[in-house]
């Protein structure tokens, strides 16, 4: 029965399917969801909310942007970096892949790599592939980022 199996090619591709399927069932399931500050952070940052992504930051936040050869410090050049990072794209969205959330008391270090997709304003699709690491801190109000760091991969899109 398996030599049958085996030989008949649509039996074989179906089966294979199948095996594909669930490997890529198993692979998401593994992946644990973003932490909620982590999520809440991609979500104002695929709204292009550059006021309310600009609350995620604390006061002596440095963070170094894919295209920033220096890192912004503080609120106003916070601001201003992510204001120009949201100007040039129209929308954009990001999903998270191989990441960690560790959490030491009211320290947590979020690091790993996200598949952003951006438009820019004339149309033109831009899938980019990211490193990140965040360092973030809770405190009364919640967490917020101390250090973020978020650099450009090669990306392979077939």
């Amino acid at each position: 029965m398996m030599k049958r199996f085996v030989r008949e090619p649509t039996t074989m591709r179906i089966a294979l399917a199948v095996l594909a399927m669930l490997a890529s069932i198993s692979v998401a399931a593994a992946e644990p969801a973003a932490h909620p500050a982590l999520a809440a952070w991609a979500d104002a940052w695929a709204r292009n909310d550059v006021s309310a992504l600009a609350r995620f930051y604390a006061p002596t936040a440095s963070i170094f942007t894919s295209e920033a050869r220096a890192p912004a410090v503080g609120p106003a050049q916070v601001h201003e970096a992510l204001a120009q990072d949201s100007a040039e794209h129209a929308a954009r969205a990001l999903t998270f892949g191989r990441h960690a959330w560790r959490q030491h008391g009211p320290v947590a270090i979020a690091s790993g790599m996200a598949l952003a997709r951006l438009v820019r304003g004339d149309g033109e699709r831009m899938p980019m592939a990211l490193r990140f690491s965040m360092v973030w801190i809770e405190g009364a109000e919640g967490w917020s980022i101390l250090d973020q760091h978020l650099s450009l991969l090669e990306f392979d899109d077939e």
